[in-house]
């Protein structure tokens, strides 16, 4: 068997950040519920549906990245704080 390929597998199935599943669902939900938040902004607005989904879908998910991004400090604290526990 190839060595290469078996360090290219092996680097590929490493995690680089792993998450357990309660840390992804709180990921998904800081996505998912600022989109329904600007989807509902938008309808109470008016306009087309399309206007409605689609710009209320990009506020939603940009204001998604400052939350993901706190998150994920809070994560790294966390993973460092047990680290060096």
């Amino acid at each position: 068997m190839n060595k290469n390929y078996d360090a290219t597998q092996t680097i590929l199935n490493m995690a680089i950040f792993p998450l357990t599943q309660q840390e992804l669902w709180i990921f998904r939900t800081l996505f998912v519920i600022p989109v329904f938040v600007g989807i509902g902004g938008r309808v109470l607005a008016g306009g087309s549906i399309l206007e409605v989904v689609v710009g209320g879908g990009v506020m939603g998910g940009l204001s998604f990245f400052p939350l993901a991004f706190i998150y994920f400090i809070y994560l790294f604290g966390k993973y460092r704080s047990t680290q060096h526990a």
